[in-house]
């Protein structure tokens, strides 16, 4: 068995990050328990212990530290911080911003005070630095992506992991929480660019998974504090989006804008870095030679 999964191990990786986090969220289902529950809580975790797993089955405490040691890469140009967690904000005022051009209404929103702002902005971040960043770029960035770029070019591997990042995500709609209150079809088209973007800014800061976290909690910050989605008192999460497509109508018109930026920005990426998006330009990075010696692809 150790054997297969060192050959396989993107699809070890895979097979657990569902074993582990499906299995704790349609259990909490079955059982009934609260969607709060800790268990739920513990399956947003299941790329990264699927990650942590799999690298010491292949590679014990050695491979362990590898992986783990992008959490705490900091030492990247300041450019990458500032996309990381400026770049979200930017693309989705734009957003509302064209759309409200387009359509000629304005978000009716409150004005919170800028203590009030600020304390929810930080507040926001650090849990979803914690929760979803912490929980899953460990194992969808760290260990997938990076491997998946020694074999496929990084467009392929960046919206391959994309679209299992997507269903990975489907059974909050039982749930009735983390996942958008948006059509699969459309969610799904939502985060094959992001996970191209993503993949962009954790090659060009050196595989920091820091930076990955913190784009990836930056972006979930916005879809909270902004006028993004339909609210979820109008429209809730459940199984009912499931047969919807929401390509058309003005329900999720910011969010389609969305959609279309990360599309053109993903696309620039790709065309001004000639596909590589930020990964080294030789056949293999030197962190991806060094698992190549040591069997682990």
């Amino acid at each position: 068995m150790t054997e297969i999964i060192k050959r396989n191990q993107v699809a070890a990786f895979f097979l657990f990050t569902f074993l582990i986090s499906w299995t704790l969220w349609i259990g909490v289902g079955i059982i009934g328990q609260d969607p709060d529950s800790p268990l739920v809580l513990l399956g947003v975790y299941g790329p990264t212990l699927a990650a942590v797993i799999v690298s010491g089955i292949v590679g014990k405490g050695v491979a362990i530290r590898k992986l783990l040691r992008g959490v705490i890469l900091w030492r990247v140009g300041i450019q990458w911080y500032a996309i990381a967690l400026l770049g979200p904000w930017i693309l989705e005022l734009l957003s509302i911003g064209i759309y409200s051009g387009l359509s000629g209404t304005t978000p009716d929103v409150p004005l919170p005070s800028v203590g009030v702002v600020v304390g929810a902005v930080l507040t926001g971040l650090l849990i979803n630095i914690l929760i979803p960043g912490l929980g899953e770029e460990p194992g969808w960035r760290g260990f997938a992506l990076t491997r998946l770029q020694g074999r496929w070019s990084p467009v392929v591997a960046s919206l391959g992991i994309g679209l299992v990042w997507a269903v990975w995500h489907f059974p909050g709609y039982w749930m009735g929480i983390g996942i958008h209150n948006a059509p699969p079809l459309l969610f799904v088209v939502w985060v094959l660019p992001l996970a191209g973007l993503i993949a962009w800014v954790f090659n060009s800061a050196k595989g920091s998974i820091l930076l990955a976290i913190l784009f990836h909690a930056s972006l979930n910050t916005t879809i909270g504090l902004l006028p993004f989605l339909p609210s979820e008192a109008d429209v809730p999460i459940s199984t009912e989006l499931i047969g919807q497509l929401g390509l058309t109508g003005e329900l999720y018109g910011p969010y389609r804008v969305f959609t279309i930026l990360l599309w053109i920005s993903f696309i620039s990426v790709a065309l001004i870095t000639k596909g590589r998006l930020g990964h080294p330009s030789n056949d293999k990075s030197k962190e991806e030679k060094d698992l190549s010696r040591e069997g682990e692809l």
